[in-house]
């Protein structure tokens, strides 16, 4: 069986390789539990193959080198298969820019600016509807400013 793992990568970093999307493990930010399900887990077995997309995905350093002897040491095969530059280019990244046209950015960043007259909850609310997408508080506070210091963008 082919299973896929990454270290803060995204499911759609694997599109090049041939790789069932159930079978893809991903870990975040200091954890490897999904690394340690599939080793240890059973989520493998002998003669199935772990693609990655960098022998730093199973770790740095000695860790990297004790994970690669844990794998091979149960009849694993791991393989390496970068992302092709041309695939790399194309991939979506983050969410896309809170762009919305000058007369709702107008009112926004007055709604935003005044902390007394809208709560945040409201504001986003009203973003959502209006800009008709998903509008996040962080995507406010990054266009507009901190509504509550006195450096918030309200001119």
């Amino acid at each position: 069986m082919i299973n896929a793992y990454g270290y803060n990568r995204d499911p759609k970093d694997f599109a090049h390789v041939e790789v069932d999307h159930t079978r893809i493990f991903i870990d975040h930010n200091g954890t490897r539990g999904a690394l340690s399900g599939l080793i240890t887990g059973g989520g493998t077995r002998a003669g199935d193959t772990i693609v990655i997309l960098s022998i730093r995905d199973i770790g740095e350093g000695a860790a990297g080198t004790k994970n690669k002897e844990l794998i091979e040491a149960i009849g694993v095969t791991i393989q390496i298969s970068p992302i092709p530059e041309a695939v790399k280019e194309k991939l979506p990244r983050g969410r896309p820019a809170f762009d919305p046209e000058r007369e709702l950015d107008d009112d926004l960043r007055r709604m935003w600016g005044d902390p007394i007259g809208y709560t945040p909850k409201y504001v986003v609310k009203y973003a959502t509807e209006k800009y008709k997408k998903s509008v996040t508080r962080n995507q406010l506070n990054h266009r507009y400013g901190n509504r509550y210091s006195k450096e918030s963008s309200s001119e």
